[in-house]
């Protein structure tokens, strides 16, 4: 027998090249790149959707786009079956939606406390548009000059 890609994989089990169990890990495998590449997609989707959504100079919690993106991302937890479970689903895509606008410098993240339920996320301010505050030794200087 010569090997070649015409190859079928129960002639690679039947030779004993690869056993069952590989083949089931395999799948396995294939199985969780696909989910992580779904929950990419997924994540990808809900951070357009925040940042869309999300006004300037506001701070949110995780929970402040819980109602809208049940209603909205309905596909992602359709196969989970009880309520709470659907709101686990989608709180932890939209916390990994608010990490990635994170670290993409799309939004930022404060928190006063060390428990991460307290962040509170906000759109990166433009510092470009802020108007010029003038220092206080420009002010001392104008009003010892207006004396």
């Amino acid at each position: 027998m010569i090997i070649s890609n015409d190859m079928t994989l129960t002639q690679c089990i039947e030779i004993g090249f690869v056993t069952q169990g590989q083949v089931d890990s395999f799948n396995k495998k294939l199985e969780r790149h696909n989910k992580r590449e779904l929950d990419k997609k997924r994540i990808l989707e809900i951070s357009e959707y925040i940042t869309e959504h999300s006004q300037e100079a506001k701070l949110y919690r995780t929970g402040d786009f819980m109602k809208r993106c049940m209603e909205d991302f309905k596909q992602f937890i359709d196969d989970t079956p009880g309520f709470e479970d659907k709101r686990v689903v989608i709180h932890k895509l939209i916390t990994r939606s608010l990490k990635k606008l994170v670290n993409d410098g799309v939004m930022v993240v404060t928190n006063s406390t060390g428990n991460h339920a307290h962040n509170r996320y906000g759109l990166t301010p433009d510092l470009d548009a802020l108007p010029a505050f003038a220092s206080i030794a420009e002010i001392e200087e104008e009003s010892i000059n207006e004396e």
